[in-house]
């Protein structure tokens, strides 16, 4: 793997309906991971999960997600403060964001540091991409969402914390033009959840995992990768904007990982780690990766980790 300080132009670009996808991702080994990318550049544009090739958030932005977690408390079903209240806590994605919240939830219900009051609620949906999800007209995927809560009791005023992953579908497969369209349409829905969750205080993102196993178009590499940068660049965009606290916009764990090449924090992604039928879904072993990821950035991030644990 090339130095964090490298510049990497980027592969061959495959074709947007998959045909050049190889199971194994040869074709993508020279693809550095944000994190271990910092103040290197991909085709032009500077890594790091930050502006500046930082991985952390600055010192101004990080005081800014300080106070919105002070905020965060137990609340009644009316959204008013209340010790016998919950802390809702909702996912919001696609299909593999399902896949990986169901798995984590089973990790945070069992953790014995976890705050009692603390209530995650699974609500992505399969099929649902950033595209439909950034149009107010497509209610399919609220309506689907809101039922999610209903069941488990959470209203929406209760919501203080999202953890939000999605993807575009059907990209054309060009850089920079489709993680710019990615990035636009994250704003737009976090202002949507804004609306939708008005108590929500902090919301934090993650791009997708490793994809270039996938045996069919969805997302695989190399726009897999370059989706985080979607996800960076909005953060950039919204800490500079006018309410860059309400909610606070910042990186959950980064996820991604060039397959089997280990990215400097060890992180890999085997061919196992994936359902076998599309190589492009995680597995059992992949959604216990990002549950056990999930688990220790909530344990141990400022921001998260005062409401999180008792």
């Amino acid at each position: 793997m090339m130095g964090a300080n490298s510049s990497v132009q980027g592969p061959a670009r495959g074709a947007a309906d998959g045909t050049n996808v190889t199971p194994t991702g040869e074709n993508y080994k020279d693809l550095i991971p944000l994190t271990d990318l910092k103040n290197g550049t991909y085709r032009g544009y500077e890594g790091g999960l930050y502006a500046g090739g930082s991985n952390k958030p600055s010192q101004e932005y990080l005081k800014i997600g300080m106070e919105s977690a002070a905020k965060i408390r137990p609340l009644n079903a009316a959204g008013k403060p209340d010790d016998k209240g919950i802390i809702g806590m909702l996912t919001v994605g696609f299909s593999n964001t399902t896949m990986e919240s169901q798995s984590f939830i089973k990790v945070s219900n069992a953790d014995p540091e976890r705050n009692p009051r603390v209530v995650v609620v699974d609500g992505a949906v399969g099929g649902r991409d950033a595209i439909e999800l950034s149009d107010p007209s497509m209610t399919r995927y609220w309506n689907e969402q809101q039922g999610r809560l209903d069941q488990t009791k959470v209203t929406p005023a209760q919501v203080q914390v999202i953890w939000l992953k999605e993807v575009v579908a059907g990209d054309t497969m060009q850089f920079p033009q489709d993680a710019e369209r990615f990035r636009d349409a994250l704003a737009k829905i976090v202002r949507t959840l804004k609306t939708k969750f008005p108590n929500l205080h902090i919301l934090y993102v993650s791009s997708r995992i490793y994809g270039g196993y996938a045996l069919r178009n969805g997302s695989q590499e190399p726009w897999a990768y370059e989706g985080g940068f979607a996800y960076k660049w909005m953060i950039e965009d919204w800490e500079k904007g006018p309410t860059p606290g309400d909610p606070w916009v910042a990186w959950g764990p980064y996820l991604w990982a060039n397959g089997t090449t280990p990215r400097n924090d060890g992180l890999v992604w085997n061919l196992q780690d994936y359902v076998e039928s599309d190589r492009m879904h995680p597995g059992p072993s992949g959604t216990s990766k990002v549950a056990s990821l999930l688990s220790d950035f909530f344990k141990t991030d400022p921001t998260a980790k005062s409401w999180y644990l008792k």
